[in-house]
């Protein structure tokens, strides 16, 4: 289990994408993508471009 919301962060980063990342943490998609949002909505800025097909960086999320 991931325990802050920077392991989370980077391991949907590595994975490539946040149903693949959902996958592996054994929870839903749409769970996975809602705790994106709100660490997202805590800090600010979002992080991850997302669409349908892709996910990437934002510049904010590079950094």
């Amino acid at each position: 289990m991931v325990s802050n919301d920077f392991e989370f962060f980077i391991l949907v980063c590595q994975s490539g994408s946040i149903s693949k990342a959902a996958k592996d943490f054994d929870i839903t998609p749409a769970a996975a993508s809602k705790r994106l949002s709100n660490i997202e909505k805590n800090i600010g800025c979002q992080l991850i471009s997302r669409s349908t097909r892709s996910m990437s960086l934002t510049a904010n999320g590079k950094i």
